[in-house]
C-alpha cells in the first residue's frame, strides 16, 4: 500500500477459488443452515489480482489481472447506492442524478462487455440488494458486466466522480508488458495524467519520458 500526495495505491490477490453466482448462493444457504458447504463447481485454477489507484481530483483506476490456463466467463459486478439512478452509456455505466455527485465507470481494453442492470432480483442468483442493517434489505442497482476470456487477461476501469453530467474520459492505452498497464488519461477540463501500473514490481517499465517505474505505480502529470 502507498499513500502519497500524488496518488494512493493498494493491491491484493485472491486465489481461493471462483464459481458462478448460483453456486455461491447455494453455498451461503448451506452455511446459514449449519451445513458443511459443498465445494463442487469451485474453480481453483484462477488467480485474481486487483490494484486500485486513487488520483486526487480525478478519480480511481482499478486494474484486474486474471491468471488462468483455460477459457472462462467473467462477471465483474458494480454495486450502487439505492438512491442512484444508473444508466448504460455504451460500455460505461453512469449515474445521472441532477444536482448531486455522480459516478461514471468506464472499462478500458478490447473486451466487448454485455451489461445488465439488475435491481431487487429474487431467485437462486439473488442480485441487486442493499443492506444497511442485518436482516434488512432494499433494492439497489447492480451493473453486471459479462464477457468470455480465453487466457490470462489484464483489464482496467476508470471510475470518474463529479457533480452533474459526466463525459467519458479520453483514454490512450500505451504499450505495456503482461501484468501491467500504461495509460494516458484526458479528463474534461483537467490536465492529462499518465499512469503506469505493474502488478509485479520486477517487471521492467518506463514512463513516456524514459523515467523508469519504481514500485508498483508511477504518475506523471
Amino acid at each position: 500500500m502507498t499513500i502519497s500526495p500524488e496518488y494512493d495505491y493498494a493491491q491484493a490477490t485472491h486465489s481461493y477459488g471462483f464459481t458462478d453466482v448460483k453456486t455461491v448462493s447455494d453455498r451461503h444457504q448451506q452455511i446459514m443452515s449449519g451445513k458443511e458447504p459443498d465445494n463442487t463447481g469451485v474453480e481453483m485454477g484462477v488467480i485474481h489480482t486487483r490494484a486500485v489507484v486513487h488520483l486526487p481530483d480525478a478519480g480511481w483506476i482499478v486494474v484486474d489481472h486474471l491468471a488462468t490456463d483455460r477459457p472462462h466467463v467473467i462477471t465483474p459486478l458494480w454495486h450502487f447506492h439505492p438512491d442512484c439512478t444508473v444508466e448504460c452509456d455504451g460500455q460505461s455505466v453512469v449515474t445521472v442524478d441532477e444536482g448531486v455527485g455522480n459516478l461514471r465507470i468506464q472499462p478500458i481494453g478490447d473486451i466487448c462487455w454485455e451489461i445488465e442492470l439488475v435491481a431487487g432480483r429474487e431467485g437462486p442468483d439473488f442480485q441487486g440488494w442493499y443492506s444497511a442493517l442485518h436482516d434488512s434489505k432494499v433494492p439497489n442497482t447492480c451493473a453486471c458486466y459479462s464477457a468470455s476470456i480465453d487466457h490470462s487477461t489484464t483489464l482496467a476501469w476508470v471510475l470518474q466522480p463529479g457533480k452533474g453530467a459526466l463525459s467519458e474520459v479520453t483514454i490512450t492505452r500505451l504499450p505495456a508488458p503482461e501484468r501491467a498497464i500504461h495509460l494516458l488519461l484526458t479528463f474534461p477540463a483537467k490536465p492529462p495524467i499518465e499512469v503506469a501500473i505493474r502488478l509485479d514490481d520486477a517487471i521492467p517499465m518506463c514512463l513516456s519520458n524514459g523515467e523508469p517505474v519504481s514500485g508498483h505505480c508511477a504518475v506523471l502529470v
